[in-house]
C-alpha cells in the first residue's frame, strides 16, 4: 500500500507541474517570477514546484516538506486555496493519512473525500 500511495503522490506531483501551459521561470530572483512554472528549494529542504504569480505560489504546483509531507494542489497568492491534497508521509501518528477536499486561505474547508 505505501508504494501505492508514494506513486500516486509522484503521478500527481508530475501532472500538476507538466499541465502548465506557462513559461519557464526566469532569473533566480523567486519574487520577480511572475505568470511562469518554476522551483524554489527552501533552506529547510523544503521545495515547490510549480507556478508563479507576482512572485507567490499561484495556480498549480506541489509543496514537498523536509519531513516529507507533501501539497498538491491550488494555490492562490502563496496559500492552499482551491482543490488540493495534503499527504502526511512523516514518521507520526498520521503516517499514510491524506486530507482531499477544499481550501482557503491555506486551511481545510469543507469535508474531506
Amino acid at each position: 500500500m505505501n508504494i501505492l500511495l508514494r506513486l500516486l503522490v509522484v503521478l500527481m506531483m508530475g501532472s500538476a507541474y507538466a499541465q502548465s501551459n506557462l513559461p519557464a521561470c526566469q532569473g533566480s530572483d523567486t519574487t520577480m517570477w511572475s505568470n511562469c512554472t518554476g522551483t524554489k528549494t527552501f533552506p529547510n529542504g523544503a521545495k515547490y514546484v510549480g507556478e508563479f504569480k507576482d512572485g507567490k505560489f499561484h495556480g498549480q504546483g506541489t509543496e514537498t516538506f523536509a519531513s516529507g509531507n507533501k501539497y498538491v494542489g491550488e494555490w492562490r497568492d502563496g496559500s492552499y486555496n482551491g482543490q488540493g491534497t495534503f499527504f502526511f508521509l512523516a514518521n507520526n501518528k498520521f503516517r499514510g493519512d491524506k486530507f482531499v477536499g477544499e481550501w482557503k486561505n491555506g486551511k481545510r474547508n469543507g469535508l474531506s473525500l
